[in-house]
């Protein structure tokens, strides 16, 4: 079947909700690489999934969120500018079918 590389925000409220998705889809043949940070690595192999980790330099998880959304933009854009160039190189060697990323996640549209 079709491989696809899944994208999250690593918080339990973002992937969480996405492994029922991916229990669905490796359940139908798929094979997800789902990058993402160490804490979240158990529950997404669970899933079915291949963990992939973040690059180094990631936040590890989002704890301290800022409540200015302008702050939280600017996590947003210096987590997506080391995971973007961090990765890129993977999944041109593996090549996804589609990507999968949640609404949060630029790095997921950009790649």
């Amino acid at each position: 079947m079709a491989y696809a590389a899944f994208f999250c925000l690593p918080a339990y409220g973002h992937i969480y909700p996405a492994l029922g998705l991916v229990r669905e889809l490796t359940a139908r043949g798929e094979r997800i690489a789902f990058y993402s940070t160490p804490p979240f690595r158990d529950v997404i192999e669970a899933a079915g999934a291949e963990y992939r980790p973040h690059p180094e330099g990631v936040r590890r998880d989002l704890h301290g969120v800022p409540a200015n959304t302008f702050d939280f933009a600017d996590w947003i854009v210096q987590d997506a500018a080391v995971i973007v160039p961090g990765i890129i190189d993977a999944l041109r060697a593996d090549p996804p079918r589609y990507i999968l990323h949640d609404g949060l996640t630029l790095w997921g549209r950009l790649l």
